[in-house]
């Protein structure tokens, strides 16, 4: 686009790094999005969601945290694409300590569970003995299990 005169917008990078996220090309997105940020283009929750994604789905959780950590330093609060992004990955690598602590992250942030995050976080306890026994633990550290009414 540039070779062409043409300034990319956020909607060019945010589609360059959804690309990146499903090809789970980590590097190149971080490449895309120093562009971004070279170019004076200001990331928005679509931008840092893809790169959580990118992070995510090649399994580098402790970036895809680094990413939000940088969001934040903008003042911005992930929403619930994030949240679900890094909740999926924390039950993925199993990585229940940091599961909590982000739950109680969600909660700070004023993001409750929905249905979707529910379901993933019951089903990946494998089995039900061990869901009750994780939702036993997140009641006692005061995390809101109780899906709202529809």
């Amino acid at each position: 686009m540039k070779a062409s005169g043409v300034e990319p917008n956020s909607v060019a990078y945010n589609t360059l790094l959804d690309a990146c996220a499903k090809a789970r090309d980590v590097d190149h997105a971080f490449q895309v999005f120093q562009a971004m940020r070279d170019s004076h283009v200001l990331p928005d929750e679509v931008t840092y969601s893809s790169l959580v994604k990118a992070c995510t789905a090649s399994g580098d959780v402790d970036r895809a945290f680094s990413v939000v950590k940088d969001m934040r330093q903008t003042g911005s609060v992930p929403g619930e694409a994030i949240y679900t992004l890094l909740l999926k990955a924390l039950c993925r690598s199993r990585q229940m300590d940091r599961l909590f602590s982000l739950l109680r992250t969600m909660k700070k942030d004023g993001v409750r569970l929905t249905p979707h995050m529910y379901k993933y976080l019951v089903s990946t306890m494998g089995d039900r003995t061990r869901a009750d026994v994780f939702l036993k633990h997140a009641r006692s550290q005061e995390i809101e299990t109780e899906l709202p009414k529809t």
